[in-house]
């Protein structure tokens, strides 16, 4: 995530995960980030089992992508493409290679296929850009941006007559190319630049091999690798995550979280989807916790948002435990809010006594106990500004 604050960075990340289809799916969500003290993301709904599954996707996405996101911009492809140009090169040479046909898989590989027509100075009837080969190639060289799970390329592989075929991807993990070579038999060699690292063995841990027979099982004749590959995006486009729709006997797909600024496949369907969603009426909640700069703030873990009438509140915890969920009714939530802005109880009072038929001192006394039960459940905190 790139962005010159951590509130910036909370506020792109939220953004990410509104431009995705599947956040409309989640009737009645409510998504709550906060920056300080530390960065925190909830969601607050009541949701099913299935539901729940796809929030506990999204946060293994999101802590997988922290460490291990790997964002490649322009300057990084045309290097990566140099050295597939070289190791094109080295294989085969120049003479050779003139006599190859190249050809790129839609849509990326097509972005990659133009830069690597220039490194290895590719006359244009060697470029193919038609999806139907003619008869008379024998050598094809394919070219694609990624391939995960190879899917793409054992697609496109059924439709070339190619006597020998030649794999060019940008990034893909170094064993998807043996395994190609393995399996088919025109295809003569696999490259990749950037080598991606399988997460599954830090994901599942000794329980991968089982769940890799099990997505084996699912996916049938479909692709040749399966794993869990290091995330990346491009500034094009970011690989579409898929999950098994259980219900549905299907893979359907999940999240994606390059802030749609970064990408431009994202951008436009950013744009196509808060237009959709907009003629239907449908936003989605969203709302960034900032606590006051008073005395009186939000407990370090605490997150909250506005439910109609009512404030439901979550105490994050710092491990697995289970969450602590309370909710603020009427005047409690106007309290709440009013601390969050002010942070300091006269003023609160200033600002929300003239709303209740009830004495000063009465709001005041009311007021002051509601403090100190929020703070004996941990919700709010007296900090070090000045006295109020």
């Amino acid at each position: 995530m790139r962005s010159d604050s951590v509130a910036e960075a909370v506020v792109q990340l939220m953004d990410s995960i509104r431009a995705n289809p599947l956040w409309y799916e989640m009737e009645g969500a409510s998504l709550v980030g906060r920056a300080s003290p530390e960065p925190m993301l909830a969601v607050f709904g009541r949701f099913g089992a299935s539901e729940l599954a796809r929030w506990k996707d999204l946060a293994l996405l999101i802590k997988e992508g922290v460490q291990y996101h790997r964002h490649i911009d322009y300057a990084e492809v045309e290097a990566a493409a140099q050295r597939l140009a070289d190791d094109l090169v080295s294989r085969y040479g120049r003479e050779a290679l003139s006599s190859f046909q190249f050809t790129g898989i839609p849509r990326g590989g097509v972005i990659v296929l133009g830069i690597l027509s220039y490194l290895l100075d590719l006359r244009s009837d060697q470029i193919v850009v038609s999806s139907s080969q003619p008869p008379h190639c024998e050598t094809l060289v394919v070219v694609d941006d990624c391939s995960l799970s190879g899917f793409r390329f054992q697609e496109f592989l059924k439709q070339t007559p190619a006597d020998r075929v030649i794999f060019c991807s940008l990034c893909a993990v170094a064993e998807l190319g043996r395994l190609i070579e393995r399996r088919e038999s025109r295809v003569d060699a696999c490259f990749n630049a950037i080598d991606l690292l399988d997460l599954g063995v830090s994901r599942f841990g000794d329980s991968y091999p089982r769940w890799r027979d099990e997505q084996r099982a699912l996916m049938g004749d479909s692709g040749y690798w399966v794993g869990i590959p290091q995330p990346i995006s491009f500034a094009w486009s970011e690989p579409q995550t898929l999950y098994w729709n259980s219900e549905r006997g299907q893979f359907e797909a999940g999240w994606n979280l390059v802030p749609p600024h970064l990408c431009l496949k994202r951008r436009v369907q950013a744009k196509k989807l808060q237009a959709r969603m907009s003629r239907r009426g449908e936003q989605g909640a969203i709302s960034f916790n900032d606590s006051s700069q008073g005395r009186l703030q939000a407990g370090n873990r605490v997150l909250w948002a506005r439910a109609g009438a009512a404030v439901s509140m979550a105490r994050m915890p710092e491990n697995s435990e289970a969450v602590a969920c309370f909710r603020l009714d009427g005047a409690a939530a106007d309290m709440w809010e009013s601390l969050m802005r002010h942070g300091c109880i006269d003023r609160v009072i200033d600002a929300l006594v003239g709303d209740y038929e009830v004495d000063a001192q009465v709001f005041r006394h009311d007021l002051e106990s509601f403090v100190e039960s929020l703070m004996g459940n941990g919700l709010l905190t007296r900090g070090d500004a000045a006295q109020g």
